[in-house]
């Protein structure tokens, strides 16, 4: 077959290479197979997520071959979520609504590797021609690393359905542009716990950058110069990284290593103590500011925002205006919590489509309203066919409307059917049952309900496992801390929480428990908690309190034995008795 396709390929063009892209030269094939004789027929070859040790022994053998990435890297993520920064492969969130992967750049699948070791192997190698990251942008379809409704998108993309970019397409502007730019991750500043720890890292291509919190600074790090054996230089840190089981020998055993002896990172870190306030980060190149990047702390929601890409179109009824709804607070920053229903209306066009980059969603892309998602939107509005201007508004209950204008410029005359407006999905109401949530979910077996399903049997788990990778071994320790809570939908009473906590090999009590209610607007800890731990699996631990009436109750837990296989936290049965 391959002899028939090089042939009809030379046969109509002799002048360009042949090449393919495949994921089966992870290892070297046997002499004289079928694989290894095709490679004598091509001018190139293609790999998908093949490790630094393969691209290496493949080069040795066959030099006359240029070789590229035809997919590389695709870790997972999801815009705004982020997840344990000091594990290299984090587990994933199966709790219903949370199903998301953490942008630290270390979710990852069985077959792929992250974003630095795929750049790091590509820099290192003149003779390998580039990459193709899988994917650039995340599309519909292949909802790795989850198979259930209603995740629809794969989570591969450096950029979401919405054109919103991640961080990982940071990364790689830091690595692939001279222009100066700084990034910090996490891209939320907002959603922390004063005096909590937050990994805060760096992307950049400037050798130098502070950080300061609130005008204090916060340390200077840098990068090191170094060159590739070839000659070429870049940035980079000098330190074990980790990232690579199959190096076993040299200065950094377990870690990627460069052909010229070095390891190390493409990010700068700090751990921070959060405080509310101005996160900036400086870059300088020879004592001079080149660039700059500021996150602020967000209040309220107050109003809507837009922005449209562009200031004018042809009203030719086709041409689209990409236009970005954000939630913000009094002060214009984004409230990267808010999911407000977003109605929009236009009047001179249509409005085309909506979308906020959310993989776990079912709304409709062809819709008048969308949720924001970690504080954001999209409306594609199209253009009509009368010159003039085309104004878009939106509404979300609680907050300043917003309008933008763009303008509408004659263009040649053309008939087509406007897209029809639709009427905006209703919302959710008020259960009639309580629901039970939780932070994180380990399995898509162990979700929130099964708390409360009356089935000894079945519970929620933190546990996760997470298989071996080429790269890196397989890992399953436990969270720190995590919470579940129930909701009956209105107000009640309450002063006692049983919780069923199962102690087994891979699950423990907690080490703490701390209760909060929900009095309209916000959780508050319960006052007066006292804990009557069981004594056996699966049996109650009671806990209880002065009475509170809420709607929600939430029980946030801290694991006896973080980072341990042992220290998963399992609940098979929750009850707040009646009062």
């Amino acid at each position: 077959m391959a002899d028939r396709l090089i042939d009809d390929v030379r046969r109509l063009d002799p002048t360009r290479p042949i090449v393919i892209g495949s994921d089966k030269y992870r290892s070297l094939p046997a002499v004289g197979s079928p694989a290894d004789l095709m490679l004598a027929k091509i001018d190139g070859l293609g790999l998908n997520y093949n490790t630094a040790a393969s691209v290496d022994a493949l080069h040795a053998r066959y030099p006359h071959l240029f070789l590229f990435e035809s997919e590389s890297s695709s870790e997972t993520s999801t815009r705004g979520a982020y997840q344990e920064p000091e594990r290299l492969n984090t587990g994933e969130n199966h709790t219903p609504g949370r199903r998301n992967t953490s942008s630290y750049d270390n979710n990852l699948a069985s077959w792929t590797m992250s974003g630095e070791y795929g750049l790091k192997k590509d820099r290192d190698r003149k003779w390998f021609t580039g990459e193709f990251l899988w994917s650039g942008i995340d599309y519909l379809g292949e909802p790795t690393p989850y198979d259930v409704f209603p995740v629809k998108a794969s989570f591969f993309g450096a950029v979401d359905t919405a054109g919103f970019p991640k961080d990982m397409y940071h990364l790689f502007k830091s690595q692939w542009t001279d222009e100066p730019m700084v990034h910090l991750l996490p891209m939320n500043w907002t959603d922390h716990e004063t005096g909590d720890t937050v990994e805060v890292w760096a992307y950049s291509n400037v050798d130098t950058i502070e950080l300061l919190l609130n005008g204090k600074s916060l340390g200077t790090r840098k990068f090191d110069e170094k060159k590739t054996i070839d000659g070429r230089t870049y940035l980079e840190t000098t330190e074990a990284t980790g990232d690579d089981k199959t190096v076993t020998g040299g200065p950094w055993p377990g870690s990627y290593t460069s052909p010229n002896g070095s390891a190390g990172k493409l990010h700068l870190t700090w751990k921070v103590p959060f405080a509310p306030g101005e996160l900036k980060a400086v870059a300088r190149r020879d004592g001079r500011t080149v660039a700059t990047v500021v996150l602020r702390t967000a209040g309220e929601p107050h109003a809507l925002r837009l922005t449209a890409d562009r200031t004018s179109v042809a009203a030719d009824g086709r041409s689209l205006c990409f236009v970005t709804a954000e939630v913000v607070d009094a002060r214009g920053v984004v409230v990267p919590g808010a999911d407000h229903s977003i109605a929009f209306d236009v009047d001179g066009g249509s409005l085309a489509g909506v979308d906020n980059g959310r993989e776990e969603s079912a709304e409709r892309y062809q819709a008048s309203t969308r949720t924001a998602f970690h504080g954001k939107a999209l409306a594609i509005v199209r253009a009509g066919t009368e010159k003039g201007t085309l104004r878009l508004r939106a509404r979300a209950a609680g907050l300043r409307t917003a309008t933008v204008t763009v303008r509408a410029t004659a263009a040649r005359p053309q008939v087509l059917t406007p897209a029809p407006d639709f009427a905006p999905d209703p919302g959710p109401g008020a259960p009639n049952h309580p629901l039970a949530d939780a932070s994180y979910s380990g399995r898509p077996d162990t979700l929130p309900a099964a708390m409360l399903d009356g089935d000894p049997a079945t519970g929620w788990s933190n546990a996760f496992f997470k298989a071996a990778t080429a790269l890196l071994p397989a890992f399953d320790g436990a969270r720190a801390e995590d919470w579940v809570s129930v909701e009956w939908g209105r107000a009640r009473t309450a002063d006692r929480i049983e919780l069923s906590f199962t102690v087994d090999a891979t699950h423990s009590l907690p080490s703490r428990l701390d209760v909060a209610f929900w009095d309209g607007h916000r959780y508050r800890p319960v006052r007066g908690a006292a804990v009557d731990w069981a004594t056996a699996s699966d049996a109650p631990t009671a806990i209880t309190f002065e009475a509170v009436r809420g709607s929600r109750l939430r029980i946030t837990m801290t694991s006896r034995r973080p980072g341990e296989a042992r220290g998963g936290l399992r609940i098979s049965r929750l009850e707040v008795p009646p009062r």
